[in-house]
């Protein structure tokens, strides 16, 4: 009984030993590929990064961190193994590095170039040194999917029980506001409805980031400008979910109005970015660029947006808060609700109700009562005020948390 019993110890301490080697050959693995000499001062240089052992994702992630007090990263770019994902989000100057996020609808599968990078040297380097930090790898389900960083400790992989689902994944939903002159033509949207955490499109004397579910998984900073801005959480949310980009710099600027032709065009990247063969009658839409023209025409032609006139579409005008909760409203199928039993309260609680359109009303209140706005303080909603892009964002991942669940 007991050489039976010292046999079986013998087994499963072999076992032991050999399940971590086992679990490391199923991670993925990350390589960082730099040049075989050291640049001199004002040389540029290639980096990219490369993944094998790939187990399939739909989600992914990462910063390159550098020095950047030695060198300047001037541009970050995805490699051609994620050239056909639905998503992709890169930002070469973020506080914390180079920031590379994609996300696709189909699974991602073999190895090969995930990044690449353009350095410039602002003084002789004498040695390379570049980490991967903020890894997020996860499949259509969100589970998190095992890494090792070549060339860093065990203690820097992950396995899918430690890391937290991802974010990346699509998530379609509208953008901006239109005009009060919409109202007729409001913007509804095919449904696709995916909600946002409640309150989106208040000022920053209500929009405070501890609105914030705290357990939510820790941001990663796309953007140059938002760093300490009451929207931060927001605004990186909004775009790790596809609704924003930033400019060509890096920036958001959270503070920006937002445009008709902008929020048009975000609905339509929303559907797929449809193709349009047909013209609208719109005469003052000629020198937009085509992404905006072809958004445009699939709105009119689709019934989501009206112009200010028969030929007149206005896509450099700014839009309102009441626009926008309209617009929102009708994406979200233009259904009343409860909101239909608090109207006296309603009109009586905020100071400016009356200044809410009649077309627009039942949108502000429908987004009040759902938490989706929270007005510029306790008592104004500012219906006619333009919303900037860190309000919207606000409201967008508000409608995201609330119709999602």
């Amino acid at each position: 009984m007991k050489k039976c019993l010292t046999i079986w110890l013998l087994v499963l301490s072999m076992i032991t030993i050999m399940l971590p080697v086992v679990a490391a050959s199923d991670k993925a693995v990350f390589d960082i590929c730099v040049p075989s000499e050291l640049p001199k001062a004002g040389e540029t240089f290639e980096i990219t990064v490369e993944l094998s052992n790939n187990p399939g994702f739909c989600a992914i992630q990462f910063t390159l961190s550098y020095d950047n007090t030695i060198m300047e990263c001037k541009r970050a770019e995805i490699g051609e193994m994620l050239d056909g994902a639905s998503l992709s989000v890169t930002n070469p100057k973020a506080d914390t590095g180079a920031i590379v996020s994609v996300a696709s609808l189909d699974a991602i599968e073999g190895d090969g170039e995930i990044a690449s990078y353009r350095f410039v040297a602002k003084e002789d380097i004498t040695e390379f040194d570049f980490n991967l930090k903020n890894v997020s790898l996860s499949d259509f389900d969100g589970n998190a999917v095992s890494y090792h960083i070549s060339g860093a400790s065990e203690d820097e992989s992950v396995s899918p029980e430690k890391e937290t689902p991802s974010e990346l994944t699509p998530q379609p939903v509208p953008d901006e506001e239109l005009t009060e002159e919409d109202s007729q033509g409001g913007v509804p949207v095919e449904p696709n409805p995916e909600a946002e955490q409640k309150e989106p499109i208040s000022d920053e004397k209500n929009d405070e980031p501890e609105d914030i579910d705290k357990d939510q998984p820790v941001q990663i900073q796309l953007f140059s400008d938002i760093s300490g801005h009451w929207a931060e959480t927001y605004v990186n949310t909004a775009a790790q979910k596809g609704l924003f980009k930033g400019d060509d710099e890096g920036r958001f600027s959270p503070d920006d109005n937002i445009t008709r032709a902008q929020f048009v065009t975000v609905l339509w990247r929303m559907s797929g970015s449809p193709s349009v063969n047909e013209e609208t009658p719109f005469e003052d839409i000629d020198d937009q660029i085509d992404e905006f023209k072809s958004a445009i025409a699939w709105g009119y032609f689709n019934g989501y947006i009206n112009g200010l006139s028969e030929t007149a579409f206005d896509p450099d005008g700014l839009l309102t808060r009441e626009a926008g909760m309209k617009i929102l409203h009708c994406y979200s199928g233009d259904k009343s609700g409860g909101e239909l039993l608090f109207t006296a309260i309603y009109d009586g609680a905020f100071e400016d109700s009356k200044l809410i359109s009649e077309w627009a009303k039942p949108s502000m209140y429908w987004g009040v009562y759902n938490e989706l706005i929270s007005g510029t303080s306790e008592t104004m909603l500012s219906p006619k005020d333009t919303a900037t892009r860190a309000q919207l964002a606000k409201i967008l991942v508000n409608y995201i948390d609330t119709y999602s669940k």
